[in-house]
């Protein structure tokens, strides 16, 4: 690690880490390049710099910055500590929620999941990480929920616009408004039920 760095170490951790993500994201803007340039692998002094970093850029809502170096602290633990089970190290433990949750910020619900199912298989108890597990099944259920409601309403508006003789149409439109009112509900109890 070259002085400069080894003096931003200092800087951001000499009075213990620095609790404000804004004020840890200023302090080491300057030197970003330095770090992007730098070989971290067998530093854990700048691991540690990345890891902060990309924990503090997802604080900030900052998710496609944090993800790279996310990632390369998750690499720099999985290839640095294969001797030692690595979820004896908080660290690491920080950085996979912080994975998992800027991925499902950034819409990649699947690689989300892989996270928080890996999470709560290691910590059942942790209710946040449940949670988090819980949070894209409850959204898909409420997606479903929406498109039986708007199912419905489209069975009514169709059934006053659409007048045809033979009365075709408004059977169309009234099962489906019947399907699409029993749909929600059978949705809805299915997540309360499973959800709560």
């Amino acid at each position: 690690m070259n002085e400069e760095l080894e003096n931003l170490y200092d800087k951001l951790y000499s009075e213990g880490p620095t609790k404000n993500p804004k004020t840890f994201i200023q302090l080491i803007k300057n030197d970003l390049t330095e770090i992007d340039l730098q070989d971290y692998s067998s530093n854990p002094k700048l691991a540690r710099v990345v890891a902060d970093y990309g924990i503090c850029l997802a604080k900030e809502g900052h998710y496609k910055k944090a993800y790279p170096f996310i990632e390369k602290a998750i690499q720099w633990f999985e290839t640095e500590e294969t001797n030692s089970d690595l979820w004896i190290k908080p660290m690491y433990e920080v950085l996979i929620f912080n994975r998992g949750f800027v991925n499902y910020k950034l819409n990649n619900k699947i690689k989300a999941k892989l996270d928080f199912k890996t999470l709560v298989k290691r910590f059942p108890n942790n209710k946040l990480y449940v949670n988090w597990l819980k949070a894209d099944s409850v959204v898909t259920y409420s997606r479903v929920e929406w498109f039986f409601v708007g199912l419905s309403i489209i069975s009514l508006t169709a059934s006053f616009i659409l007048k045809p003789e033979d009365g075709f149409m408004d059977k169309v439109a009234l099962y489906t408004m019947v399907i699409g009112i029993l749909g929600g509900i059978i949705v809805s109890q299915i997540r309360k039920k499973k959800f709560n």
